[in-house]
């Protein structure tokens, strides 16, 4: 019995860079720093009253700095297996993993769409529904990274970004 391997292309994967890598451990520094002062402040001064009412300013010092490590230290993964017709969706924060599996009977097409701040690459499948794989700022970019993913999945690519005069492109013409 022939098994084969099931083919899985990876439609985005945005790791972190050297400056989100610098950035983000700063900020969770400064978070760890602040949330372990207060507590050595709090025991140095045998749980005094005036140390005790400063909890919220720490706590609020400890979240300013956590909320943007989180933010930049977030990766996003997109995987698409052809033969099994599913959608891998992965987000990695720091040490959490969160897996979700979109299961499509087909996909329909990738499709080109301008909006006020770029271009966005969507996946439409099983009629209308859809994800968004990712926005670029140059119009040369999102064509590139397009025509990678539909001849990766072997889908169409629709180019909307002129609204009057849509560009159907079949599969094996890419």
């Amino acid at each position: 019995m022939d098994k084969t391997k099931p083919e899985i292309v990876e439609l985005y994967n945005d790791k972190l860079n050297f400056f989100e890598i610098f950035f983000s451990s700063l900020f969770y520094t400064f978070s760890l720093v602040a949330f372990v002062s207060y507590f050595y402040f709090l025991f140095n001064s045998g749980f005094s009253y005036e140390v005790f009412k400063a909890s919220p300013a720490f706590l609020t010092l400890t979240f300013v700095f956590l909320n943007p490590a989180i933010i930049i230290s977030e990766v996003n993964i997109i995987r698409v297996s052809t033969s099994e017709k599913k959608i891998f969706h992965t987000i990695e924060i720091l040490f959490y993993k969160k897996n979700k599996v979109i299961e499509a009977e087909f996909f329909d097409y990738v499709a080109i769409n301008k909006s006020n701040l770029g271009y966005n690459v969507t996946l439409w499948y099983e009629g209308n529904r859809r994800m968004e794989l990712v926005s670029f700022y140059k119009k040369e970019k999102v064509f590139n990274y397009a025509k990678a993913v539909a001849k990766g999945i072997k889908t169409d690519l629709l180019d909307k970004t002129d609204l009057k005069n849509p560009i159907w492109t079949a599969s094996k013409d890419l």
